[in-house]
């Protein structure tokens, strides 16, 4: 028994991101260094692991918007003259940023060991350009020059947005213990296992890539601001002229529309590298919503399946406790139904091999019985399966059990002819 000043907290040992998942709880006296270093690590990679986590994981999100946010309203023309007031609230939200990177940083083994993790690369490249910023105002002390290069450094700004996808899905794996109804426990399972899912690949390539898209035809269209071409540069750094995208929000409608395919032709890029740039945005649209496509639509049938399987465990364990006896028959019965089937596809593909070997024309009788041995089998695993659950009071899940065991046999079915094979 742990003492009255004990804390549970979830062990880490400096594992990477896929590894700090399986972790293991453990209980820990406080305060020393070592459950301070554990906690420092639950708030910051596990969320589930306490309310205090959750909030804190909640709260960077929410500070990871905040910062996307700055940087693009920033390009807006109208808050230019503002931009004193951005590059302070841009220093604020990078400070808290450094300071969560250096907690992850303080909780891992070696620096080797926080390299391994993809995300942590992600961060350092998030945090970097604030300080590139910095450097750049200490050494040049010149607003158009640093106006400039401003623009290039939120560019990397952009790739922290991954990182605030996968914290996002993440955080919706709590969705799944809401769910009461079988649709919404379909939704919240899609949910939970987003990173399989199409719509998963469609965020992490839509919405930064809309961003970085948006963000380099903002810089190709209003970087000629020479007299002869689109305007002229002013002591501000503004240029004079209407160009077609006079901020990253406005280049947000051509890079949503050419994603999506839908090519509008309201804006248009004007310069070479912008008409680049829009070509490139075409053509990784055309290479990818196919895949999302077919992406989702498998997911969606697995994530159906899973929620059946589900349903019927739960359901499985409650007959099994309320009718060990029957139970016991009941998976007998299955194993019978399991071998029928094993051994009327061994006959078929038997009598099928002997024919084509004496150069017989198929036989009508065989044909039929090889087409209809799966009906055949699905219809006695749902005699089997309803003969018992009738038994029991929760009959709304026979259905979803029912089909899930069909699917389970065809499972098994498939194992064995690989097995053969």
């Amino acid at each position: 028994m742990s003492s009255p000043g004990a804390a549970l907290v979830v062990v880490d040992d400096g594992l990477s991101e896929d590894e700090e998942d399986s972790s293991e709880e453990a209980v820990y006296d406080a305060p020393t260094c070592s459950s301070l270093k554990h906690f420092v690590s639950n708030a910051l990679s596990h969320p589930e692991s306490s309310m205090q986590a959750e909030v804190v994981q909640y709260a960077i999100v929410a500070l990871v918007f905040a910062s996307i946010a700055v940087s693009v309203v920033q390009t807006i023309p109208e808050w230019h003259e503002h931009w004193h007031t951005f590059f302070w609230v841009e220093m604020a939200l990078t400070t808290v940023f450094t300071l969560e990177l250096a907690g992850r940083f303080w909780v891992r083994k070696s620096a080797l060991d926080f390299f391994k993790s993809r995300f942590n690369i992600i961060d350092v490249i998030a945090v970097a350009p604030t300080f590139a910023e910095v450097a750049i105002v200490t050494v040049l002390r010149d607003e158009q020059y640093f106006s400039g290069a401003a623009n290039f450094m939120r560019l990397l700004r952009m790739v922290r947005t991954f990182r605030l996808l996968s914290r996002l899905f993440r955080v919706l794996r709590f969705a799944e213990t809401w769910a009461r109804e079988p649709q919404l426990l379909l939704t919240f399972t899609m949910l939970s296992r987003l990173p399989d899912s199409g719509l998963y690949v469609l965020a992490i390539l839509l919405v930064p890539m809309v961003v970085i898209s948006s963000t380099f035809m903002y810089l190709a269209e209003s970087s000629s601001c020479d007299p002869g071409s689109m305007g002229a540069l002013l002591d501000s750094g503004v240029c004079a002229g209407t160009p077609t995208f006079g901020s990253i929000p406005e280049a947000f409608w051509f890079s949503i529309i050419t994603w999506t395919t839908v090519g509008y032709g309201d804006s248009l890029p004007s310069t070479v590298v912008g008409k680049m740039v829009g070509g490139l945005t075409a053509t990784g649209a055309v290479l990818t919503l196919p895949i999302v496509a077919c992406l989702f639509s498998c997911h969606v049938r697995e994530s159906l399946i899973l929620v059946m399987q589900e349903r019927e465990r739960k359901a499985a364990i409650r007959f099994k406790e309320a009718n060990p006896a029957l139970s016991k028959q009941r998976a007998e019965l299955e194993e019978r139904v399991v071998e029928f089937q094993t051994s009327l596809d061994a006959l078929t593909e038997g009598l099928t091999g002997h024919a084509v070997r004496l150069e017989r024309p198929p036989f009508v009788l065989l044909t039929c019985m090889k087409e209809q041995a799966d009906a055949l089998s699905m219809e006695a695993y749902s005699c089997v399966y309803d003969a018992f659950l009738a038994t029991m009071r929760d009959m709304p899940v026979r259905n979803f059990g029912q089909r899930s065991s069909v699917h389970a046999l065809f499972s098994r079915k498939e194992h064995n002819n690989a097995a053969k094979l």
